[in-house]
């Protein structure tokens, strides 16, 4: 909706959830997106960094009301410029002063692109991967094994500390 203070979109909550719904908000130049939400106290620390990371990506300045859990409100770049958190103070009136102006991104033209390319060159490299994980997993083995053999003979009476070059104990868990 285009207004005196810019374009604007709304969503609501988990809308903001979907980077191919809030994108369609990015394509079509909006300035500011008013994301009001719902959130309850175990997901107050996880979803309005949600809705802020759609709002970078798309280029648009962010107000996202919560009623209960934390409000903000952050420019086109994630720098805050207002939050008020309802389960940490007794305020019900967040105030802002918001830009009215998009930045345009790589991302609300192109969508998921570099996402795509890097996964296409991940698995023009999964054989190598295959192996290098192989290596790491015989190195990592031999790690496991070598605590395991502190461990027996911390219990067996022996000192832990023992060089691998002393002879260990015949154990029963080997």
């Amino acid at each position: 909706m285009e207004t005196e203070y810019g374009k604007i979109a709304p969503a609501i909550c988990a809308d903001a959830d979907y980077p191919g719904f809030v994108r369609q908000a990015g394509k079509n130049k909006v300035d500011i997106m008013f994301i009001p939400a719902d959130d309850w106290k175990a997901i107050d620390t996880i979803h309005p960094h949600m809705v802020v990371s759609r709002a970078i990506e798309n280029g648009f300045s962010l107000v996202h009301p919560a009623s209960p859990g934390l409000s903000i409100a952050k420019d086109n770049f994630g720098n805050a410029i207002s939050s008020m958190d309802c389960y940490c103070t007794d305020e019900q009136i967040m105030f802002a002063d918001v830009p009215t102006h998009r930045t345009p991104t790589l991302y609300a033209i192109a969508g998921n692109w570099f996402a795509w390319i890097c996964m296409a060159a991940l698995y023009s490299k999964a054989e190598e991967l295959y192996k290098l994980t192989l290596q790491w997993t015989s190195v990592f083995k031999g790690c496991a094994i070598a605590t395991r053999w502190q461990t027996i003979l911390a219990f067996s009476g022996y000192s832990p500390f023992l060089s691998f070059a002393a002879p260990f104990p015949a154990s029963p868990f080997f």
